[in-house]
């Protein structure tokens, strides 16, 4: 096994079994979160005013996690992170029923050459710890051709889960950006659907590393995945296009690309799936609709004819020690997801009072201390699940 090979596996395997997520209709304990529909903010979902202050407002306030009830709340502008642009979180009630809509015909979103998000999350370097964003759609509504759904970035242990992007008019520039910035990952993107679109999934950049899992694209003008240069572990890549669905581009770019379907609509009979022009591994793709599995342009330039790749390298298999020429193809287990308890199965800490104290340091000053441990046993003793 070569080295590039093992970085890209040893990447995927360690994120899959670290993850942990959450299910549909997401309700927390009342008082728990920020939500976005409570004062001092509130957005009201479904009636057409422009909910841009709100959420832009909850942002710069560096809240932690903010809740979106299920409903549309119309936007007109970018809704940017604030501060450091870290450890924030925009969990949504449902995917379906949670609509982020850019308005119609919105003023600066209007240019293909000069891409504008409806969600930025900050950039580079790489301290964006823990920028979630889940449960929830973006719509980047109609008459928006300069518009992309999410420029997101994230690191360690930042994700994008349960997440749908489209354009109601099939326009917009890029789905999900990940390549706006450098120094992106390592993160996960998990079960997101991007419809429409020039490109669905765009990457780029060689630090430092994206695991994505459970992607669909759908209907892109140009093509449905383009990594541009990352260090790339993709499992469960769903494509239905008329165009190529990955684009693994020039140089740097390095992709393990498994498990995945890539069934070619009207138009797609002149394209290979996939398209190779860097360094790849790929293995159990099933391709419908297309002229080829493979097009292959570095390395040992040899691609794949047929519509079924069982298991694909793009360069010569380089090994330290005697060992087979394929990968051992052991089993991944899929990404956990968590039970989302009954709001009758929660208990707060702050039922039971903490037990404060006084610290006195070297300097003389007195420092006073609240310690939540006691709180916690009791509330676990009395046998509560969140």
């Amino acid at each position: 096994m070569n080295l590039w090979f093992f970085r890209v596996i040893c990447l995927l395997a360690v994120t899959l079994v670290a993850s942990t997520a959450w299910g549909e209709n997401i309700i927390f304990p009342k008082g728990s979160v920020v939500d976005v529909t409570k004062p001092p903010y509130n957005a009201t979902p479904n009636d057409q005013v422009d909910d841009t202050r709100a959420f832009q407002q909850v942002l710069l306030d560096r809240k932690r996690l903010i809740y979106i009830p299920d409903g549309t709340y119309i936007v007109s502008d970018t809704l940017r992170w604030g501060g450091r642009q870290t450890r924030t979180v925009l969990q949504g009630q449902s995917e379906a029923g949670t609509i982020i809509k850019l308005k119609d015909n919105a003023p600066g979103f209007e240019n293909p050459t000069k891409p504008k998000p409806v969600i930025w999350t900050g950039r580079a370097p790489a301290q964006r710890f823990r920028n979630g964003i889940r449960n929830l759609t973006v719509d980047i509504g109609k008459g928006n051709a300069g518009a992309t759904g999410i420029q997101y970035i994230a690191n360690n242990q930042g994700a994008m889960r349960h997440v749908t992007i489209r354009s109601g008019d099939e326009h917009g520039v890029i789905g999900l950006d990940l390549g706006y910035t450098n120094e992106q990952g390592p993160c996960l993107i998990h079960d997101v659907t991007v419809k429409g679109f020039g490109i669905g999934v765009f990457m780029k950049h060689a630090v430092d590393g994206v695991v994505l899992d459970g992607v669909t694209v759908i209907g892109q003008r140009k093509f449905g995945v383009i990594n541009d240069g990352q260090c790339v572990s993709f499992r469960r890549l769903h494509s239905k296009n008329s165009v190529p669905a990955y684009w693994n581009k020039r140089g740097a770019s390095l992709t393990a690309l498994i498990d995945s379907t890539l069934v070619g609509t009207d138009g797609a009979e002149v394209h290979a799936a996939i398209i190779n022009d860097a360094k790849m591994f790929a293995r159990n793709i099933t391709t419908q609709g297309y002229a080829r599995a493979i097009d292959n342009s570095d390395g040992t330039r040899q691609g794949v004819a047929g519509n079924r790749v069982d298991e694909f390298v793009s360069h010569p298999v380089l090994s330290l020690f005697r060992s087979p020429p394929r990968s051992l193809n052991l089993p991944i287990v899929d990404i956990p997801e968590g039970r989302w308890c009954a709001l009758k199965d929660w208990q707060s800490v702050r039922t039971h009072p903490p037990v404060k104290s006084t610290y006195t340091r070297k300097d003389g000053k007195k420092v006073q201390l609240t310690d939540f441990a006691p709180s916690l046993q009791k509330v676990m003793d009395e046998g509560a699940r969140t």
